[in-house]
């Protein structure tokens, strides 16, 4: 389903209905993928030091480099 692995540095395009969201923009290291049926779980080390998970979908990024 996801392209994203384990070690693939990332850019935030948007999160969807967080009440502390990451800001569109930030930067950071994938940690692992956990895939469901039709959504997957995005752990991300962001470079702001926070390690709010990702949802895919809604949340959508950019892979900038792969591992």
């Amino acid at each position: 389903m996801t392209k994203v692995k384990k070690g693939d540095r990332i850019r935030l395009v948007e999160m969807g209905n967080d009440p502390c969201p990451i800001p569109p923009g930030s930067e950071g290291t994938v940690r692992s993928v956990t895939e469901f049926e039709g959504w997957a779980q995005v752990c991300v080390n962001w470079d702001s030091g926070r390690t709010l998970n990702l949802v895919v979908p809604p949340d959508r990024f950019d892979i900038i480099a792969g591992a």
